[in-house]
């Protein structure tokens, strides 16, 4: 993402919410190929610093299963599978405390809380 543009998403980020929004920012800034967490990216730092407001870690589970049925059909005709998503919250980070390694230490213990709820540890 080019830089003007990052900077635009994290002011319009901060404005929105300090308007009682919920802003959802995807940490990673890309999707990965496994359910590992994969390298956070430095710019959602600056939401939470230019809003003075704290980041909730949330953790959505089992998001990589196939969408799409397979089979015989084009691609363009394919219908979604529907499958339910764990969304688990973790504790708020305050603006004075975030960096990307506390960040990252929270997410994963989320994970790790998610695989041991799907295990039945």
């Amino acid at each position: 993402m080019p830089n003007v543009w990052a900077q635009a998403a994290v002011r319009e980020a901060a404005e929105r919410i300090c308007q009682g929004e919920i802003v959802c920012i995807f940490s990673e800034a890309e999707l990965g190929r496994s359910e590992t967490l994969i390298r956070l990216s430095q710019g959602f730092e600056l939401v939470p610093t230019v809003s003075e407001k704290p980041v909730v870690p949330v953790w959505l589970d089992r998001l990589l299963r196939p969408s799409f049925p397979s089979g015989g059909e084009k691609r363009f005709f394919k219908r979604p599978k529907c499958f339910l998503t764990p969304v688990t919250f973790g504790k708020p980070i305050s603006k004075e405390e975030i960096n990307l390694g506390l960040a990252r230490e929270r997410l994963l213990e989320l994970g790790q809380f998610c695989f041991e709820k799907a295990c039945g540890s």
